[in-house]
């Protein structure tokens, strides 16, 4: 299965216990999502860049340390 940015937000809604964060994280894959639509891959490596840092601040707050990571291997796919 591969990962969409569809898919990696409905993830984020699940595993985020703090909505402000969720929506945060959402934000930033529906920025990146819109950039690759059009074509601005520099654009779209930075709100991948942007997500994956965001997650990883909220490893052990909003997200567990486990689904963290997991959402960041899955956005570094999309990046790829």
């Amino acid at each position: 299965m591969k990962a969409t940015y569809d898919s990696l937000s409905q993830l984020v809604g699940q595993f985020a216990s703090k909505p402000a964060v969720a929506l945060s994280l959402k934000a930033k894959l529906l920025a990146a999502k819109a950039a690759s639509a059009i074509g601005v891959s520099k654009a779209e490596a930075q709100a991948i860049q942007a997500f994956v840092k965001e997650a990883n601040a909220q490893s052990g707050k909003a997200l567990t340390a486990e689904r963290a990571q997991f959402l960041v291997r899955l956005a570094e796919a999309l990046a790829a």
